[in-house]
């Protein structure tokens, strides 16, 4: 089986907010989601993509 993939999308982040954790542990979650994303696609960073709203969540929380 090959252990390289064409894309790779990471959807995460909303059960963070669901369960009131805090920003900072999102933050440091999706940097070694990332990591792991993009060597799964064979270290080709444009073959990884992500839900784009949560990146902006420190912007919306009151």
């Amino acid at each position: 089986m090959d252990d390289t993939f064409d894309l790779i999308l990471l959807l995460i982040g909303v059960n963070n907010q669901y369960q009131g954790l805090p920003l900072i542990d999102f933050e440091k979650d999706f940097k070694g989601l990332l990591d792991t994303a993009i060597s799964y696609s064979g270290n080709n960073k444009n073959h990884v993509s992500y839900c784009p709203f949560l990146i902006m969540a420190k912007y919306l929380v009151v």
